[in-house]
C-alpha cells in the first residue's frame, strides 16, 4: 500500500506537467499518460496488470459517471439545438458513416463478426473535448480554409460525442449480450434502453433541482452530494436491467440545463439563483474531478496493456483500418454537410483529420467487459487508435496552419 503512494503521487504530478506541456506543445497529456502506464506496468512492473483488470468494472463505473456528469452540465442541449443544429446533423452523420465504413473494414478486411465491427465503428466516431479544444484554438482564421463557426462547431461535435458515443455503445453492448438476440428481448432492451432510463434519468434530475430550490440551495457541498447521488441511481438502474449510463446522462443533462426545469416548475426567482449558484459550484469542483479521473484512466489503460500483442502484426493492421476507415467517414460526412450548407467544403480537411479519439471512448470500450461481451485484445486496439488518432490530429493541424500561413504571406 505504501509502494502505491508515490506511484499515484507520480500518476498526478505527470497528468498536471502533461496538461502544462499540453498547452505548448500541443501534445496532449493523454499519450504521456499512456506511456507512464506501459512503463509502471508491462515495462518495469511496478504495477500488476491483474490487480486492475480483476476490478476494472468498479474504475470504468466510477469514472463513466463523472465523465457523464461532466458532458451534461457542460452542455446547453436548448441552445445546441435551436442555434448550432448544423453542428448536430453533422455529428450524427460522423457516427452514422463511422459505423458503416469501420464496419465494412472490420467485416470484410479482418473477417470479424458485424456486431464486433458496430462496436468499433461506435468507439471511433467519438473525439475528445480536450484535444480538440486545443487544437481548434491555436488554429488562425482564414476566409480560405476555416472560420469562427467551423471552429466552435468541430468544439460542439467533441462535445456532443460524448452522448453519442455512450448511448450507441451501451445499447448495443446491451443488444449483443448472450440470451439476448431474439426479437422479443431486442424490443425489450431497446424500450428499456431509451425509454425507461431516459424518463429514470429526466425525474431523478427533476427532483434534484426540486430538492436543491427549496431545501439545498447554497450547500458547499453539492458536487459531492451529486456524486453520491449519480453512483445511486446508477447502481439501482443497473440492478433493474436498465441502462445506468444514459440514466446518469439524462440526469446530468437535467442539472445542466436547470433554468428549463426551474421556469417549468415556476421557481421563485431568488430559489432560482440558488439552484444556479450550486450548479456553478459544481462545474467548478467537477473540472478538478474530471481531470483526476481522466488522468488515472489513461495510465491504467496503460498498465493493463498487453505488449506481446504487438507481435501480431494483425492488431496493429487492424487499428491502422479502422483510423482509415474513420477518416473516409468524416471526409463523406463533409461532402454531404456541403450539400446542406456550401462553408463546409472550404473547412473540409481540418474536419477530416480531427478524429483524436479520448477517455470516452476508451470508457464505452471497457464497458465490454463489464457486459461480459469478449472482444479479442480490445484495451490494446484502443490504445492504438487514441495513439494513432491524436498523431492524425495533431499533424492535420500543423498542416492546415502551414496552408494558412502560405495563403495569407501570398
Amino acid at each position: 500500500m505504501q509502494q502505491g503512494l508515490p506511484i499515484l503521487g507520480l500518476i498526478i504530478l505527470v497528468g498536471v506537467v502533461g496538461n502544462m506541456l499540453f498547452r505548448r506543445t500541443r501534445i496532449p497529456e493523454s499519450l504521456f499518460l499512456i506511456v507512464i502506464g506501459v512503463l509502471i506496468g508491462p515495462v518495469l512492473g511496478w504495477v500488476p496488470r491483474e490487480l486492475f483488470l480483476e476490478n476494472i468494472t468498479f474504475f470504468v463505473s466510477i469514472a463513466l459517471i463523472i465523465v457523464l456528469l461532466n458532458s451534461g452540465l457542460n452542455l446547453d442541449l436548448y441552445r445546441t439545438l435551436k442555434n448550432a443544429w448544423y453542428a448536430s446533423l453533422f455529428t450524427l452523420f460522423v457516427f452514422g458513416m463511422t459505423l458503416l465504413t469501420v464496419t465494412l473494414t472490420v467485416v470484410y478486411v479482418f473477417k470479424w463478426p458485424v456486431l464486433y465491427g458496430l462496436f468499433l465503428g461506435i468507439i471511433g466516431s467519438g473525439t475528445t473535448t480536450v484535444t480538440i479544444t486545443h487544437l481548434v484554438e491555436k488554429l488562425k482564421i482564414s476566409k480560405d480554409f476555416i472560420d469562427t463557426d467551423t471552429k466552435n462547431l468541430l468544439v460542439l461535435e467533441s462535445v456532443v460525442n460524448d452522448l453519442t458515443v455512450i448511448t450507441g455503445g451501451s445499447i448495443l453492448l446491451a443488444v449483443i449480450k448472450p440470451g439476448a438476440m431474439t426479437g422479443s428481448a431486442i424490443a425489450q432492451i431497446l424500450f428499456n434502453e431509451l425509454v425507461v432510463s431516459l424518463v429514470v434519468g429526466a425525474i431523478c434530475g427533476v427532483c434534484w433541482v426540486f430538492l436543491y430550490a427549496y431545501k439545498l440551495h447554497g450547500n458547499k457541498l453539492s458536487y459531492i452530494f451529486t456524486l453520491g447521488v449519480a453512483l445511486m441511481i446508477y447502481s439501482g438502474v443497473e440492478s433493474l436491467a436498465l441502462n445506468g449510463a444514459i440514466t446518469i446522462m439524462m440526469f446530468s443533462l437535467v442539472l445542466g440545463n436547470h433554468d428549463v426545469v426551474v421556469q417549468k416548475l415556476r421557481v421563485r426567482a431568488k430559489l432560482f439563483k440558488g439552484v444556479e449558484r450550486d450548479v456553478f459550484s459544481m462545474k467548478k469542483t467537477d473540472v478538478e474531478f474530471t481531470f483526476l479521473i481522466r488522468t488515472f484512466f489513461f495510465v491504467l489503460l496503460g498498465i493493463v496493456f498487453d505488449l506481446s500483442v504487438l507481435q501480431n502484426w494483425w492488431v496493429i493492421y487492424l487499428a491502422l483500418g479502422v483510423l482509415a476507415a474513420e477518416l473516409v467517414a468524416r471526409y463523406l460526412s463533409c461532402v454531404f454537410m456541403t450539400r446542406v450548407h456550401p462553408s463546409f467544403k472550404k473547412a473540409r480537411f481540418i474536419r477530416t483529420v480531427l478524429v483524436a479519439s479520448g477517455v470516452t471512448s476508451t470508457l464505452v470500450a471497457f464497458l465490454s467487459i463489464e457486459a461480459g461481451v469478449n472482444i479479442p485484445h480490445l484495451a490494446e486496439i484502443v490504445l492504438l487508435l487514441v495513439f494513432l488518432t491524436t498523431t492524425t490530429a495533431i499533424l492535420g493541424t500543423a498542416i492546415q496552419e502551414r496552408r494558412t500561413m502560405a495563403k495569407l504571406k501570398s
